[in-house]
């Protein structure tokens, strides 16, 4: 599915460190109508045709496995 940001200014993004997720929100939070999970346990949420958010699963992890 494609997905198009139109103003980067809208993207919100919050930290739960207790359970390391990162959420990102693309244009206010929305309620999502759908969601998959990718094989890089990045959680994809959908709204119709629009990606409404992004959560990504450990995401600490996965910065202290990069640096």
């Amino acid at each position: 599915m494609e997905a198009v940001i139109k103003n980067v200014e809208d993207i919100d993004a919050f930290y739960d460190r207790v359970h390391d997720v990162l959420y990102l929100s693309f244009g206010g939070v929305y309620p999502a109508e759908d969601s998959e999970l990718t094989s890089k346990d990045v959680i994809v949420r959908y709204r119709g045709r629009r990606i409404v958010g992004i959560t990504i699963l450990e995401f600490f992890k996965r910065v202290c496995r990069s640096t």
